[in-house]
């Protein structure tokens, strides 16, 4: 059997018409909350500024950091490791973590977004310097990593809902023909060929960083035709291969596969093969919080330089640096941090909206950074979801259904390996991919919390027939920039390699530089950013 995170060691919702279907009253007494993003302040930037003061006050700071995600916890994290605390680090939100948020109840801690991360590859050397400061490695043996047991998956991991039946694995392999199977196994064999590949300049064609990877332009030609296009163009028409390729471009980069890059799709199979001591199969690190642990983790360390509920209006290059303003909307003041240097940590929609020049004028780049729109539920059950009786796989950490529009989901008390009576948590993650992001969103955020349930408990409802009888609760996240789209031509284009340029003396640091929103991408731009901003304050 086959599973996609095998390789990491060797829908816009339709009308809800048939989701009510007589349990309408029910579903809307259901407990329960919406949350995401501070929209409400964060949408000040898109044009009505009349709430926000003028500055009250002027401070001088060497450093600050803009967003409090990944990136910018990384940069704050390595600027401490450079032995450097001086700095700030604003984050519009009550809390720090961006798409690697998490949140807890009384039965489990439970990811709003990012739930995992593979085993680091060799060449990347600082995340893995960062793991061991986490002590998630313990040590070395043979020159390899030795990783902490308890943070490795928990077996079983990957289980398919087709045909009514749990399948072990992720590919609807039961009943295929020998096309279905020889074209999945020639499939896999490049992938695992392509891992090996290094190009002219010495560098693994597909590396990760991204930034890490050979410049060659044979395999930067995939980044000219669609996942899609490159299955058929090596004569792969298996129907079983092609759902599986689209779902793994839906569940990875928030879109179908005919709408992403193939050489983004192809890095997902080739770039991740992180080597440890007594590896063990499908050896990736996930915790109850997903990557919020690491969040909470890198937060301890910049706890004094982190001001949440802040919202950057304005950032202005100046000779020396930039001026930044800040606006506290609990507080209702303003206040201007002149900076010897930026980090920009938050999104490259973002930027357009608070960078002075750009907003009047901005790059042309700008247009060609798109999002995909993302739900995420946290559903709190009595006891764990009940299966037909006649399945081959018991309940795994991620459970994905063949007949499904949401990307199935993961269970955050696997790694607790709880068993019977006890209370459980699944997270549901759902990409809005099927309309333009635009219309997306909009209709996204209009849903009321009892609509939201009402799509979430029909879709688990053809997993497991009767579970909403169990269901104690649906939390529920509509993240309306959730996902970097990374279409064809975008990966290796013009406009991605302008973004990645400095203004003055902003560095910009996200994972959507990288065209992939993948933790190791967010550290690794806050890491060399950190280093390009303590550069510029030194050259003064």
């Amino acid at each position: 059997m086959f599973s996609r995170r095998w390789f990491l060691s060797a829908t816009a919702v339709t009308a809800l018409g048939s989701a009510i279907y007589g349990g309408w009253r029910w579903l809307r007494h259901l407990p329960g909350r919406m949350q995401g993003p501070s929209a409400d302040i964060g949408h000040i930037l898109r044009g009505d500024h009349s709430q926000v003061p003028p500055p009250s006050s002027e401070e001088k700071i060497p450093i600050a950091i803009i967003g409090g995600g990944v990136s910018g916890l990384s940069a704050a994290w390595h600027l401490h490791d450079f032995k450097f605390k001086d700095f700030k680090l604003f984050e519009l939100d009550h809390e720090v973590g961006g798409t690697s948020a998490f949140g807890e109840n009384s039965v489990s801690r439970f990811p709003w977004g990012a739930h995992y991360l593979p085993i680091p590859a060799q060449e990347s050397v600082e995340l893995r310097r960062l793991l061991e400061e986490l002590g998630v490695i313990t040590g070395y043996e043979n020159g390899l990593p030795i990783y902490k047991e308890e943070y490795l998956c928990a077996e079983p991991q990957d289980r398919l809902l087709f045909n009514g039946k749990w399948r072990r694995g992720s590919v609807p392999e039961a009943g295929w023909s020998d096309q279905d199977r020889d074209q999945t196994y020639a499939f896999i064999r490049e992938m695992l060929r392509l891992r090996l590949v290094m190009g002219s300049d010495g560098k693994p064609m597909f590396g990760i960083p991204l930034e890490k990877s050979s410049e060659d332009m044979i395999a930067r030609r995939l980044d000219t035709i669609s996942m899609k296009e490159y299955l058929l163009e090596n004569s792969w028409t298996s129907s079983r291969l092609h759902w599986w390729i689209n779902f793994c471009c839906r569940d990875d980069f928030g879109t179908a596969y005919d709408q992403t890059s193939a050489w983004a799709g192809i890095h997902y199979f080739a770039a991740r093969g992180g080597e440890a001591s007594k590896k063990r199969g499908e050896a990736f690190l996930t915790w109850p919080e997903g990557n919020g642990w690491l969040v909470k983790r890198m937060r301890e360390k910049s706890a004094d330089q982190i001001h949440t509920r802040a919202l950057v209006t304005n950032v202005k290059p100046t000779e020396s640096g930039a001026d930044v303003e800040v606006f506290y909307p609990d507080e209702k003041k303003t206040i201007r941090y002149k900076a010897g240097a930026v980090v920009f940590a938050g999104p490259r929609f973002v930027a357009a909206k608070v960078i002075e020049p750009w907003r009047k004028d901005p790059p042309a780049h700008i247009q060609a950074f798109q999002y995909t729109p993302w739900m995420v539920a946290n559903i709190t059950l009595h006891g764990v979801p009940k299966s037909s009786g006649f399945d081959d796989a018991p309940l795994c950490w991620d459970n994905n259904s063949f007949e499904s529009d949401s990307m199935g989901y993961v269970v955050a008390t696997h790694q607790m390996r709880l068993k019977g009576e006890h209370d459980t948590v699944l997270t549901l993650y759902w990409a809005l991919d099927k309309e333009s992001p635009q219309e997306t969103r909009k209709k996204a955020r209009q849903r009321s919390h009892a609509e939201w349930s009402a799509i979430v408990v029909e879709d688990l409802e053809k997993m497991h027939p009767g579970i909403r009888s169990q269901i104690r609760s649906v939390d529920v996240c509509v993240w309306g920039h959730g996902m970097i789209r990374c279409p064809p031509g975008f990966m290796w284009g013009e406009h991605r390699l302008e973004a990645l340029k400095p203004l003055g003396n902003i560095f910009f640091s996200h994972s959507d530089l990288s065209g992939m929103c993948l933790f190791e991408e967010a550290h690794f731009h806050g890491y060399t950013s950190a280093a390009k901003a303590l550069e510029a304050i030194k050259r003064g």
